[in-house]
């Protein structure tokens, strides 16, 4: 089951008869299923666990159907603030162009600027009609955190989409043209 926490014991058996004591359990965590529309999208720690230290994880969201609109709404989001950051991309790669926030690199590591960090939920996120989008994270090697929870939504690009690139001119205290 995706992000439940298991107690490991194992026991060696030479023979029939010949069968050790079960060795001192060791617990783990499933890794969560990759987010999926209408699924959550967590830190690889899971919802109920920290991110490890020096994590290095890219997902890639894209939709079901051919024209859907990826959505990603952050619920829950808590980094290291300046060395745990997380970038978003617009498209299936982080050769995509990125989504960027304000922050500068900090000491992320890579050296990066424009990532995601602190206890600011940021977004949400929304691909393209048919696009996807890419999530990569990064933490250096000390201090972790609770990480994040987003919920991942698709549907169909709507038929009157919202204004985008929009620009003014003409300038008024009464007026202005807007394109």
């Amino acid at each position: 089951t995706p992000d439940t926490c298991y107690m490991l014991y194992v026991r060696a058996e030479c023979s029939i008869t010949d069968i050790s004591d079960w060795s001192q359990g060791v617990t783990i965590t499933t890794p969560s299923a990759p987010p999926v529309c209408g699924g959550i999208f967590t830190d690889p720690g899971g919802a109920n666990a920290n991110y490890a230290n020096s994590t290095d994880y890219t997902v890639t969201i894209c939709p079901d159907a051919p024209g859907d609109i990826v959505t990603v709404t952050f619920t829950q989001f808590s980094t290291e603030a300046t060395w745990d950051g997380l970038y978003v991309y617009a498209g299936d790669s982080i050769a995509s162009p990125q989504i960027s926030s304000n922050n500068p690199a900090g000491n992320v590591p890579g050296g990066l600027p424009g990532s995601f960090w602190g206890t600011t939920i940021p977004g949400p996120f929304e691909s393209t009609p048919g696009g996807c989008l890419t999530f990569r994270f990064r933490s250096d090697n000390s201090i972790n955190a609770p990480g994040w929870v987003a919920n991942v939504t698709c549907e169909p690009a709507a038929t009157c989409p919202k204004p985008t690139l929009v620009v003014t001119s003409n300038i008024t205290s009464s007026n202005a043209t807007v394109a």
